[in-house]
């Protein structure tokens, strides 16, 4: 029998690569308004199940931490997502989730330099492998090189510093109501 979280992250898996070719297909709103309605539907549907963990959990953020909800929601959603949509519109749908897909490589690099995280040798090998490949296939010394692939790579070290700064507040508040908060705050923002 399939463990039921490695069915989910399939299912998850599927659904989400489905998005950079929809969104190449959309035409006739920008990246901001289809990261807005991204972001609100996605907002929408979490909300009943966080707020069923708040009340379940006594969660009760403090003015800091809506401040710091609101930090994030902002680079999440109203850069980085915002950054990635610009990639999207104007390079091919598989080169920018290529770039995107980087981000690992800026992951480990932040969580050493803010969490104190030591990458092993494996760990590394990777980034080294993966910021060779990254500049293979973007390749920007080339003729003709596409300038918007700049924007997915700011949109992936957005993303990865999002993703390490995240952890405080996923710690704390568990990871449905964190991302939920974080995604109605970038919402927001992005409004």
């Amino acid at each position: 029998m399939i463990n039921r979280g490695y069915f989910y992250l399939g299912i998850t898996s599927i659904i989400f690569g489905t998005f950079e070719v929809v969104s190449k297909s959309i035409h006739g709103i920008e990246a901001v308004q289809l990261n807005f309605l991204r972001f609100l539907i996605g907002g929408t549907f979490l909300m009943p199940f966080a707020l069923r963990e708040i009340r379940r959990n006594k969660i009760s953020p403090g003015f800091r931490d809506i401040l710091y909800f609101f930090f994030l929601g902002t680079i999440f959603v109203a850069v980085s997502m915002v950054l990635y949509q610009i990639a999207l519109a104007k390079s091919s749908a598989s080169l920018a989730v290529f770039i995107f897909s980087s981000n690992p490589i800026f992951i480990a690099v932040f969580a050493f330099f803010l969490r104190k995280e030591r990458p092993n040798a494996l760990i590394l090998a990777g980034i080294l492998t993966g910021v060779f490949g990254l500049a293979l296939i973007t390749n920007p010394f080339a003729q003709g090189f596409n300038g918007f692939i700049l924007y997915g790579i700011a949109a992936a070290v957005f993303f990865s510093f999002y993703t390490v700064m995240m952890r405080r507040v996923t710690e704390k508040f568990g990871n449905l109501v964190a991302t939920t908060i974080v995604i109605v705050c970038g919402t927001v923002s992005l409004f």
